[in-house]
């Protein structure tokens, strides 16, 4: 039974606020929640919580959100997730990640409440939905530091080494080596329909974020394989307002489409 609680279906939502050390041990999970359930070891994680020192294995899946230690992480206040470590098969239809389901600042999505440090997924994600990353499947407000991904991850767009979907957040000295693959288009950047500019805000393949807004990345590292329909690239898929710093790719990119 995962800690805490977070449900759709009867608007019940329990975060767990404390302190967890795992000192180091590996825990073993099988949790499988439906469309109205987030699935992880933790299945809300709420304000100023502080989780580190844990493996997770086992498998873990849920069609609303899903990750190994956490489905969904949301917090206003400083909350840390440290040394912590996905070995579980973790799947699902939208924002799946090895490590969290969904990260967010639920009252300023513009202010960074949560630090990621030093963590690190080892499994394939394989799942046929969005948002889906080797740490995060859907990030905001979120700083991320000395993570790591070395499973495969693949989905429909939106699809990302470290994070699938990306918005207010931080990724400095964040590395993935593994192969990374959208399989539908992520629309176009820019465009003129009916004499109106439109973009659609959607990214395909990449080694550090799939999709990034308002997103910033310093000394991240990229050499996996990396494929996707457009829209798609060894740090960042798409980027809209952010910038890279010191950053390398030495994977081979491959798209089907322009752009």
């Amino acid at each position: 039974v995962p800690v805490g609680v977070y449900d759709d279906q009867n608007k019940s939502y329990i975060p767990f606020k404390g302190s967890f050390d795992g000192g180091e041990k590996t825990l073993t999970v099988s949790i499988e929640k439906d469309g109205q359930h987030t699935g992880g070891l933790f299945a809300n994680l709420g304000d100023s919580a502080s989780v580190s020192n844990v493996i997770v294995a086992g498998k873990v899946s849920s069609e609303l959100a899903a990750g190994a230690l956490a489905g969904y992480v949301g917090s206003s206040s400083k909350l840390k997730i440290s040394n912590c470590k996905s070995i579980a098969k973790v799947s699902g239809t939208n924002n799946v990640g090895g490590l969290i389901g969904v990260t967010e600042n639920y009252k300023a999505a513009n202010v960074t409440s949560i630090e990621i440090d030093n963590c690190s997924n080892e499994s394939s994600i394989e799942s046929d939905g969005v948002n889906h990353g080797g740490l995060v499947g859907s990030s905001s407000s979120t700083v991320f530091t000395k993570c790591s991904n070395t499973g495969s991850v693949n989905g429909k767009y939106n699809v990302g080494g470290i994070a699938g979907y990306s918005y207010v957040s931080y990724f400095t000295d964040c590395k993935n080596t593994s192969n990374i693959t959208a399989t539908e288009t992520a629309g176009v950047f820019f465009g003129i329909v009916n004499n109106k500019y439109v973009a659609d805000y959607k990214g395909g393949a990449s080694g550090v974020a799939g999709y990034a807004q308002t997103s910033f990345f310093k000394r991240c590292s990229n050499s996996g394989a990396i494929s996707g329909v457009n829209k798609s690239g060894g740090i960042a898929g798409t980027l809209y307002w952010g910038n890279m710093i010191l950053c390398e790719n030495s994977g081979s990119v491959d798209v089907s489409e322009d752009a």
